[in-house]
């Protein structure tokens, strides 16, 4: 179990309370091999491989936009209360299974990012995932963004997960609706010594355009992105990396289209363990998404994971 207080002092918000991240059982093993694994609570849904991936392994610490909305579209933050059932075969073949828990209505929004007034009932979240890695001596035995210019892998991935018969309320004076969530994620990742490069698809059925209309409309949202970094061992582990987005908030309406560019630089001083950085973030969003979605950011950032 840990607690954690990630959001403190983020722009005019003040401090915030401290939440619980992960806490969870697991029990390793329940047939004598690594093909079946059970772990319970407080567990990270694998709805995305960034979001799977620790925060202190990430080549950007701001995970993708789309990403970060995967990960509250069928359950809340990745981690509502779960049951899963997981395992592998020599990191070849990965799969889990998961039921719980499924959104919350502070993260239950329609396609400009408004939330719902709240989520009243909903079925169970399910759903699966499964990673191959089918070339011999390429398994990824870690999900993560950082190698150092070390060894090599390939993996490829496909999840679906699915929440069902979600009753809430659009806004304080309306009326109780309901929607159905399906969101689809397929993942590729690889990297050779120095070279790294992801790259993830989603597909979020029963989008809702607006809850501020009369009548609801439904229908379905796309996008992906590709990050890539290369890491330079022989000039003191320093890193360039890049970063693509694209999201289609609501079918192939340009108002709900988000861009988003990202260039830095990593200087891993020890591994994940110690590292600074710069970078540059550009977003850029449609007449639907609103001011907060065009913007260009400049960070420095460090890192001191104990």
């Amino acid at each position: 179990m840990d607690l954690r207080n990630d959001n403190a002092n983020r722009a005019d918000s003040g401090e915030r309370n401290f939440n619980v991240g992960d806490a969870q059982l697991i029990v390793k093993k329940l047939n004598g091999t690594s093909l079946l694994n059970l772990k319970a609570f407080r567990a990270k849904v694998d709805v995305s491989r960034s979001e799977t991936a620790k925060s202190s392994w990430l080549v950007y610490y701001d995970r993708p936009t789309i990403a970060d909305e995967a990960a509250q579209y069928v359950n809340h933050n990745r981690r509502a209360t779960n049951f899963q059932l997981f395992g592998n075969l020599e990191h070849k073949i990965a799969y889990s299974v998961a039921v719980g828990d499924g959104v919350h209505s502070s993260t239950f929004i329609d396609a400009s990012g408004d939330a719902a007034n709240s989520v009243t009932s909903q079925n169970p979240m399910f759903g699966a995932k499964l990673v191959l890695s089918p070339f011999q001596g390429w398994e990824e035995n870690e999900r993560t963004e950082t190698y150092f210019g070390q060894g090599q892998h390939f993996s490829l991935g496909l999840g679906a997960f699915h929440t069902g018969n979600i009753r809430f309320r659009p806004s304080a004076t309306a009326g109780q609706a309901s929607t159905n969530r399906t969101l689809v994620n397929a993942e590729a990742s690889f990297h050779y010594k120095g070279f790294f490069v992801q790259s993830e698809y989603f597909h979020f059925a029963g989008a809702i355009k607006d809850f501020a209309a009369a009548n609801l409309e439904r229908g379905s949202s796309d996008g992906w992105y590709v990050t890539s970094e290369y890491a330079l061992p022989q000039l003191a582990f320093i890193a360039p990396f890049v970063r693509f987005e694209r999201w289609d908030r609501y079918g192939n309406d340009k108002a709900f289209l988000f861009l988003s560019r990202v260039a830095g630089l990593n200087w891993y001083l020890r591994g994940n363990t110690a590292r600074v950085g710069l970078a540059a973030q550009s977003d850029t969003g449609g007449s639907q998404l609103g001011s907060s979605s065009n913007q260009v950011i400049y960070k420095i950032l460090s890192q001191l994971h104990f």
